[in-house]
């Protein structure tokens, strides 16, 4: 689950069992994946397809409500439009704000708009762009490459670690043999004091024939200390989404 401006507000990642002790870089993983795909790499993205629910399943997903906590005062739900529109709606001691991508990046509370700077706005959108549903529903596209270089370990667990160049969003996943995705990496935004993110999945369920992690642990790649853990307490598949949350509140008519 990744995703982005989304797994950002939503959430904060693991370390992998390999630790690092240098912080990994999108310029590397741009490079890496510069040749193109290679077959160890395909092939488990390919199991990783399966293991979801299968080409016509990922497919057919448009939309996709994510929802955070149970309680009023603690519920955020995430609503993503594929390929490129999520709207967060926050529940805050202000009241809701929401949290909006389209691709333009702003926050609006009072229906009042606050601004998003460019840079965080261009990270949120490439890691909407390698979240896993956009990923596999463009397998196919030349515009996208999975390349491996080996096997490594997620706790006790044996899994292909794919570098992953979603047409230009770069991410590292960590596949496992039964074809689910163990961990990814993610890139954060610097200026608010993160930066190469772990997520690690520990718990799938299955919504209408399609596997969707619900549970995650996060942290930083490098940095001590413990993780947070994650939960989506309700996964919704097609649902409508207003289309008038895309707005921005000053073009809006009265």
């Amino acid at each position: 689950m990744r995703l982005y401006l989304i797994i950002l507000l939503a959430s904060a990642i693991i370390i992998s069992a390999c630790s690092k002790s240098k912080r990994t870089t999108q310029e590397s993983l741009l490079k890496i994946t510069s040749s193109g795909s290679n077959a160890a790499g395909r092939g488990a993205v390919e199991k990783l397809l399966r293991f979801v629910g299968g080409s016509a399943r990922v497919r057919s997903i448009k939309t996709l409500r994510l929802t955070y906590g149970d309680s009023e005062s603690t519920k955020a739900i995430f609503s993503i439009v594929y390929p490129d529109r999520v709207v967060a709606q926050i529940s805050t001691p202000h009241g809701i704000d929401l949290a909006v991508q389209n691709p333009e990046c702003y926050w609006v509370r009072d229906n009042r708009l606050l601004g998003v700077s460019p840079n965080k706005c261009v990270i949120d959108n490439q890691n909407l762009a390698h979240n896993f549903v956009n990923v596999l529903q463009h397998i196919d596209s030349p515009h996208y490459s999975f390349f491996s270089e080996g096997i490594r370990k997620v706790g006790d667990n044996p899994a292909t670690v794919v570098d992953v160049n979603a047409n230009g969003a770069v991410t590292r996943w960590w596949i496992g043999e039964d074809g689910r995705l163990l961990q990814e990496l993610y890139f954060s935004n610097e200026t608010i004091g993160l930066g190469t993110l772990i997520y690690r999945y520990t718990e799938w369920k299955e919504v209408d024939q399609l596997n969707y992690p619900v549970t995650y642990e996060s942290r930083d790649e490098i940095r001590e200390g413990a993780p947070i853990v994650s939960r989506i307490s309700k996964v919704e598949l097609n649902p409508t989404v207003d289309p008038t949350l895309f707005i921005k509140p000053d073009s809006k008519r009265n």
